[in-house]
């Protein structure tokens, strides 16, 4: 679209950096110096290896809408039928009429990939984060995919995507090797 190539990284407090899901984006995806991280203005954070630099003054990046995505970092596609970018991810939030919050599989769509509408829940589900001995099996790393996506990576998405997540087994309360891949129909409206 615009030349650049774009991803989204979760950003944990640390000195000056705050929470939540930051931007990055390149024209060069084999420069890692090349990379830019929005600092709440622009496209201007250049990293610093903290390995070889000391402090990260400066270096530190602006998350993105933190009330309506919080740390969602998951599947991120770009909706041909919606005309825009869908992020999708495990979360939780308050729902009212519910005690306590709701754990999940939630999506937000944005135009810019900087101002992102409020999360929604697609699914309500146990994650591995919020599994207690006896509930069921638990779920993660939900992903929009689209078998007639035309891009290379399958980066786009249309009105009936199909959402990939794996379920994890749990023995006697400890997981265990075993998984399954499930997909589910969605079918986005406008």
């Amino acid at each position: 679209m615009d030349g650049y190539y774009y991803t989204l990284i979760q950003a944990e407090a640390f000195h000056e950096q705050h929470a939540g899901t930051c931007v990055m984006r390149t024209t060069t995806l084999d420069r890692p110096d090349s990379w830019r991280a929005w600092d709440g203005r622009a496209f201007s954070v250049r990293f610093v290896n903290p390995y070889r630099e000391n402090g990260v003054g400066g270096h530190v990046c602006a998350p993105v809408s933190f009330p309506e995505i919080a740390k969602m970092t998951g599947s991120l596609t770009y909706n041909t039928y919606l005309e825009k970018y869908v992020l999708v991810s495990p979360s939780a939030q308050e729902i009212p009429g519910k005690r306590g919050p709701t754990w999940g599989f939630y999506y937000s769509t944005s135009d810019d990939l900087i101002h992102w509408e409020p999360r929604r829940l697609i699914r309500e589900a146990v994650l591995s984060s919020s599994y207690r001995c006896g509930d069921p099996n638990p779920v993660g790393y939900p992903s929009l995919l689209d078998p007639e996506s035309t891009s290379r990576n399958f980066e786009t998405t249309g009105e009936r995507p199909w959402l990939y997540f794996t379920r994890f087994h749990y023995e006697q309360c400890r997981n265990v090797p075993n998984r399954d891949l499930v997909r589910v129909r969605v079918r986005f409206s406008r």
